[in-house]
């Protein structure tokens, strides 16, 4: 199984693991950066989603066994 699989769940995740982050690092110049490297991520994991989409088709992520 590929992280590709995982991306619909990332979208989301990568920006809610940062914010917590940012709020418990000292220095804003740490923070900043976190900020921007799960900026930039969120918009990599985006990119490639949107990839997939208009190569395929929708996608669909089962959550937790649904």
């Amino acid at each position: 199984m590929s992280l590709a699989t995982h991306f619909p769940a990332l979208q989301v995740v990568v920006p809610l693991l940062a914010a917590p982050l940012c709020v418990l690092l000292r220095r804003a110049g740490a923070a900043w950066a976190l900020t921007l490297v799960a900026t930039w991520l969120a918009f990599g994991v985006a990119a490639m989603l949107l990839d997939a989409v208009l190569s395929s088709g929708p996608i669909s992520y089962a959550l937790g066994g649904w």
